[in-house]
């Protein structure tokens, strides 16, 4: 997302592409957010202003390259934030220079051995 939303409803991001997918960040995601990433190139948010997930987050990554949250900015997680895979790919909460806060959120995975992927 680019830029000054509040969104208060259920959002559905898909990510199809055949170039990197990117969100410059500043935006409130008030309900749930669902992410579900098979492009060919990388996925990423919040890469220059902050994100703030208010309601659950759930991230699947069906694609050979990496999903980047928190991306050189810092992003607030408050509640659950649930991830999943169907391929080898790898998880960024912040990455390059960025941070994340976990606000009484709670991280869980979906696939066996996917926290030796999360950087």
């Amino acid at each position: 997302m680019n830029g000054g939303f509040v969104l208060k409803p259920v959002v559905l991001l898909v990510s199809l592409g055949t170039s990197n997918t990117t969100g410059t960040g500043n935006s409130i995601f008030e309900d749930s957010l669902t992410i579900t990433h098979s492009g060919v190139f990388y996925f990423t948010m919040g890469s220059s202003t902050n994100d703030f997930f208010n309601g659950p987050v759930s991230v699947t990554n069906h694609a050979s390259k990496e999903v980047y949250m928190a991306n050189g900015d810092t992003s607030f997680y408050n509640p659950n934030v649930t991830i999943s895979s169907t391929g080898n790919d790898v998880w960024h909460f912040g990455n390059g220079g960025g941070c994340r806060f976990w606000q009484v959120a709670k991280l869980s995975a979906l696939v066996p051995g996917l926290w030796s992927r999360i950087i």
